[in-house]
């Protein structure tokens, strides 16, 4: 490899959609099918960059692009490097490996020399990091320019503040981001940003992607959303709602369907780019076709599990003591979305193994009774259920969280109308067909649950919002439960709540109410995620805050999220705060923890 030599070299960043991404392309003298080493003719010739930033400084690791197949017979080269900070300069080094096997170390070997960059006008000496046998080719530097969006350009994109513990242990995160804090009479400024953000672990925006849909509707939202692993692409779902509860309700300013759209489904690249677009409209008031509301999971290359609800008509029926309105109910529903075809196919209606009769519950102090909107028709509908999660179990089902029954419940994947197991804080709760879990202690009952997920048989992990809770102590917690299938009791094995804990050590000190009367409450939304390393993602994603001196409110409220890391034993390991990142004052949803952006990692790939 002494031999070979850069001919030329450019690097191309931004773009239409979302500037931070680049493009490196060059043309190498003295790459050759075969030379003096003899190399197999089978063999490949592997490229990759290693890059980081220069100016302003990270002390995170540098980052290494995916591996790229290079062409020998032209010696070209043409490589995407993503997760990138805008308005910033970037060092890089060019790496290379000829070998049918990247791992199997019989060719380059590693280089010894010590690379030299420009540092802020200084010339710095710089060891060059390690790549297995490949062999550093070239090096320099690269700038990321502007996005355009103000929010993101300030401070070269910094818009998390650390605030407590160490530096995250996540790679990526991604939330729900909108500088639109309502403005017009229907609620809403035409020239905000709202979209999805990525962040690493210093609280820098690494990359974006705004909202496909630039309506100007009295309640637009952009809620739930996933990376598609194979691909990097991010789906999303968009819904229009009356604000009482996340309802749908059809855009009012919508002139193509007459005021019938109910929701947006999108797929976008790595880049921005959309791929594909799904608008949902309703046909009538019992079928408004609401499937974008609360949960989005990517399931297979193609497929993504999302929630919707359903129309019923029950008779005789009361809630709260009093007669239902209209005698309309609505369910929750799991529905699949083949983002290539187009297609959207409901898989189960839950109130086949959920409804009153099944679960006993026919009081609801959570159940809103809201407006159900299709053109110009309007109904009374009693949000009896209100889905707010689902996921995939690890034993062939599906979870789901009822938010207004406070209830967790497993769906055979197999046999969708029957239900495995519920767990359910509502007193009424009453199900002799279904496996019925109680709590081993009663201060283990979560209110209005969010974001769950199963770690294995035994194990799930949820947020409990915490709202509304009997005693009136309102908190937010991130909780896993482990079940006993013998006794039919789930307990609190993990739980994280902040600024105080429910700590043995927190417990000794303080009762059980001083601690909920400290710790906050986020009301909307909210996730936890359990990462590779052990540790939890939690975010608190509708933090509402004082913007006064005095932090009595007189000011107004403004709605931060705040990012958690936390240790296996419930301690926190460090926390970002997001300010003013709010969506119509609802928050940022949810902050997932994802691997990369565009499969970049802190390893080199060709070790």
């Amino acid at each position: 490899m002494n031999d070979v030599s850069v001919a030329s070299i450019e690097w191309t960043c931004g773009g239409d959609k979302m500037a931070l991404a680049c493009k490196v392309e060059a043309t190498f003298d003295g790459l050759v099918d075969t030379d003096t080493r003899s190399w197999e003719s089978s063999d490949t010739t592997w490229m990759t960059v290693q890059y980081e930033p220069l100016y302003p400084h990270s002390a995170l690791p540098a980052m290494w692009a995916s591996a790229t197949e290079v062409d020998t017979s032209t010696g070209k080269i043409s490589l995407d490097v993503l997760r990138l900070r805008p308005r910033t300069e970037y060092m890089y080094t060019i790496y290379m490996q000829q070998s049918t096997n990247m791992d199997d170390g019989n060719h380059f070997v590693e280089s010894s020399v010590n690379l030299t960059y420009a540092d802020n006008a200084t010339a710095v000496s710089k060891p060059e990091p390690a790549c297995g046998n490949a062999t550093a080719i070239h090096n320099g530097t690269f700038f990321v320019g502007e996005t355009y969006v103000p929010a993101f350009d300030v401070k070269h994109g910094k818009i998390g503040h650390h605030i407590g513990g160490s530096k995250p242990t996540s790679d990526v995160a991604g939330f729900v981001f909108s500088t639109d804090k309502g403005g017009s009479e229907h609620g809403s400024t035409k020239d905000a940003w709202s979209g999805i953000v990525m962040v690493d672990a210093e609280g820098f925006v690494i990359w974006y992607c705004q909202n496909v849909e630039s309506l100007n509707s009295r309640m637009l939202q952009i809620g739930p959303f996933d990376q598609m692993a194979s691909t990097y692409d991010i789906a999303y779902g968009i819904w229009f709602s009356s604000g009482a509860g996340g309802f749908p309700y059809p855009d009012q300013d919508d002139d193509e369907y007459d005021e019938t759209l109910t929701g947006v489904l999108v797929q976008v690249d790595a880049f921005g780019r959309t791929k594909y677009k799904l608008d949902m409209q309703c046909s009538g008031i019992t079928n408004l076709n609401a499937v974008t509301m609360h949960e989005m999971r990517a399931i297979s290359p193609t497929e993504l599990m999302i929630t919707g609800f359903a129309m019923h008509a029950e008779q005789n029926f009361t809630i709260n003591g009093g007669a239902l309105e209209n005698n309309l109910v609505a369910s929750g529903t799991l529905n699949i979305w083949n983002s290539e075809d187009g297609v959207v196919s409901q898989i189960v209606d839950t109130w086949v193994g959920l409804n009153p009769k099944l679960t006993g519950i026919n009081t609801c102090p959570y159940c809103d009774n809201v407006l159900a909107e299709c053109g110009t028709q309007q109904v009374a509908v009693l949000d009896y259920m209100h889905i707010s999660s689902a996921a995939p179990g690890s034993d062939g089902n599906y979870l789901v969280s009822l938010r207004n029954l406070n209830m967790v419940a497993s769906i055979n994947a197999s046999q969708m109308d029957q239900v495995q197991w519920i767990l359910s804080s509502n007193p009424q709760t009453n199900a002799p067909s279904i496996g019925t879990f109680a709590f081993e202690n009663e201060e283990d009952k979560f209110y209005l649950p969010h974001h769950v997920s199963q770690l294995s048989s035994d194990r799930i992990l949820l947020m409990d919002d915490g709202t509304d809770r009997p005693d009136g102590q309102n908190y937010s917690r991130a909780v896993e439960y482990e079940f006993d299938s013998d006794s039919m009791t789930a307990k609190i094995v993990w739980q994280f709540e902040w600024p105080l804990n429910m700590s043995a050590h927190m417990t000794s000190k303080h009762t059980y109410v001083d601690i909920e009367k400290k710790d906050l409450e986020s009301g909307i939304g909210n996730s936890v995620t359990r990462m590779p390393n052990g540790h939890y993602l939690v975010g608190y994603t509708d933090v509402l805050t004082a913007v006064d001196d005095d932090n009595s409110g007189s000011g107004g409220l403004r709605t931060d999220m705040i990012m958690f890391d936390v240790g296996n034993s419930g301690k926190m390991h460090s926390a970002l705060k997001f300010q003013g990142i709010s969506l119509w004052g609802e928050g940022s949803y949810r902050a997932i923890p994802f691997p990369s952006v565009y499969g970049e990692s802190t390893t080199c790939p060709l070790s």
